[in-house]
């Protein structure tokens, strides 16, 4: 029966003779020696494996941010306040420590496999010794790869040996490769704010000029602040409140143009803090933003209604006058057509005098909202850098009524007691010539977008055309995506290591420490009959291995005796061809004498 007492009573007497066979050989002197002669081997291959670790932790974390801020404590804060030359130069000597470390325990690697086959009864074939072996150059090597003299079988570990020693090498390059310079920016400190740009709230245009007229009462002319004409004619184009961005609409092709409004320091509040000097650099993180789309048209006019969809402006009297057009386009869903017109005789009675076909500027626009977190400059509030761009979400529902009535405010020059030679509307009357060429326009463009995003930028939760915000004083009645927090932080240039060459670089150290391993163990397995190996591998194959001949390579060697000396391998002249010649029927194992 397979569950028999006797069966099993057997099977324990045989697993306690072998298991006493066992630890009975680690009592043996051969043991012992093998124990000694593996010590600076095991050390070696243990100190190897801890310096690859250690190389491969510091280059992460002190190389690869994957993120444009760094706020880390303890030793990987000290670690990344070290500078491109520090930190390179010390991976630089850890690379160079276990790459040379590498290739020099790769082929003591191989001469403790030659051992171990030399010990069998049969030995190792001579040239695969040679090929194996850490005193053969370079040259000795590739001749046995190449030789015809040398076993099918033999080539290919004699490959192997090679890819190993070249994987080794080519670790301690690839590490470098694919290299780049990036900035990354050591925060301090942190504080709370709201920022950012929300979207378009046409609501907020009557009670903002509301406002402005109150704070005058009795002014009977239009109030439109310095601020805004400034702000509102370059807004696209100052680093402080905008920059340049992929877009979500058009193609990216001339005339297609997107501009991101993340509203930056200049839009967050408190204020700034003064403290940390040296720390010159404001982060605020996932704050909205919007984004706007320009798509420059200059095949048609849209096919405005005049009397719907037109404002003239001008003043009687002045040659001065432009017509600004604006609606939901016709081709394209979800977005707004806008066109400036050049009244080349000015405007009278709101109706614009002009020739039959003049000059225009003619876009659509779109307008997205979205999350970011952006870097900004605490002395001038330029913003230097923007990451983590969320997905665009179309601003829908926008009020072209309310759009209208912001144009009005900014273009009415006349209403706001402005002479039209004063106004806006005279940049763009005198540029004529400019709007007719696609190139020389682009500056008017340029100004004709700021004009448009204007509204968007100003008329959000988070700036001054909601009367209810404050100018350093959170308010609390805010949406919830306003409240974020930002950092005080510094820039520090770092080397980043491409994460491909990282994993290559990882591959082939772990394929040479394998190996490492492995000729280890086979090393304490195979203890038994080892001989004693000193620092002197020249010594130990001369004086503690022999040839075995059979007649056939005796006769071999004593009919191709080199005709310049006494004979065969033995002459001083013995050149590789002939050495391969004649070894290779050769086997090498280990002299008897001295074994026990």
């Amino acid at each position: 029966m397979p569950n028999s007492p006797v069966k099993r009573v057997g099977l324990l007497v045989t697993l306690r003779q072998f298991g006493n066979r066992i630890l009975s050989g680690f009592d043996t002197p051969g043991y012992r020696a093998a124990v000694s002669n593996t010590k600076l081997d095991t050390c070696s291959v243990i100190s190897v494996t801890a310096l690859f670790v250690v190389t491969a932790w510091f280059s992460q974390a002190t190389f690869a941010f994957h993120s444009a801020t760094s706020s880390q404590t303890g030793i990987w804060g000290a670690l990344g306040l070290l500078g491109i030359s520090d930190t390179l130069a010390i991976l630089q000597v850890l690379q160079s420590l276990l790459t040379t470390a590498s290739l020099a325990l790769l082929l003591n690697s191989f001469d403790i496999l030659t051992w171990i086959l030399t010990k069998r009864d049969t030995g190792i074939r001579t040239l695969r010794l040679l090929g194996f072996s850490s005193v053969t150059g370079l040259w000795g090597t590739l001749g046995l790869l190449f030789s015809h003299h040398t076993s099918t079988s033999d080539k290919a570990l004699i490959a192997v040996k090679l890819g190993l020693l070249a994987a080794t090498w080519l670790s301690g390059v690839v590490l470098f490769a694919k290299t780049e310079i990036v900035v990354v920016n050591q925060s301090i400190s942190s504080y709370n704010v709201t920022a950012g740009i929300g979207s378009f709230k046409g609501a907020y245009v009557s009670e903002f000029l509301q406002q402005l007229q109150e704070t005058n009462a009795g002014y009977n002319q239009t109030i439109l602040p310095y601020s805004i004409i400034r702000t509102s004619s370059q807004l696209t184009i100052n680093p402080r409140h905008s920059l340049k961005t992929p877009p979500v609409t058009c193609n990216k092709t001339l005339g297609c143009d997107s501009y991101l409004l993340p509203g930056g320091l200049a839009m967050s509040t408190p204020w700034p803090p003064t403290d940390h000097a040296d720390h010159p650099l404001i982060t605020i993180h996932s704050a909205p933003a919007t984004q706007i789309d320009f798509e420059r048209d200059q095949e048609q006019d849209q096919s405005f209604d005049v009397a719907q969809d037109c404002l003239a402006f001008g003043s009687q009297g002045f040659l001065v006058g432009m017509q600004f057009c604006l609606a939901k386009s016709k081709s394209k869903p979800n977005s707004l057509a806008a066109g400036l017109f050049v009244c080349t005789q000015g405007a009278e009675h709101g109706e614009c005098v002009t020739k039959t076909n003049p000059p225009k500027l003619l876009t659509t626009f779109t307008a997205y909202q979205r999350h970011a977190t952006v870097t900004s400059a605490r002395d001038h509030m330029t913003m230097t850098a923007i990451r983590d761009v969320s997905a665009p979400v179309h601003q829908d529902n926008v009020s072209v009524d309310a759009l209208k009535l912001a144009f009005s405010w900014l273009f009415n020059s006349t209403a706001e007691g402005i002479p039209m030679p004063s106004s806006v509307t005279q940049y763009f009357w005198s540029m004529q010539d400019q709007l007719d060429n696609d190139y020389w326009s682009m500056e008017a463009y340029q100004m004709f977008q700021s004009l448009l995003a204007f509204p968007f930028w100003h008329f959000n939760e988070n700036n001054y055309g909601n009367v209810r915000l404050q100018s350093d004083t959170m308010v609390t009645s805010l949406p919830a995506e306003f409240y974020t927090f930002a950092t005080v932080e510094k820039p520090m240039s770092k080397i980043s290591i491409d994460r491909g060459m990282f994993i290559t670089f990882c591959i082939l150290q772990v394929i040479c420490i394998s190996c490492l391993w492995s000729a280890l163990i086979c090393q304490w397995i195979y203890h038994h009959g080892m001989p004693t190996k000193s620092s002197y591998p020249i010594i130990d194959f001369t004086m503690k291995t022999q040839q075995r001949c059979d007649p056939q390579a005796s006769k071999l060697i004593k009919a191709t005796a080199s005709p310049t000396g006494d004979g065969g391998i033995i002459d001083r002249y013995a050149d590789d061809n002939l050495i391969r010649q004649l070894l290779k029927d050769e086997y090498t194992v280990l002299r008897n004498i001295g074994s026990k």
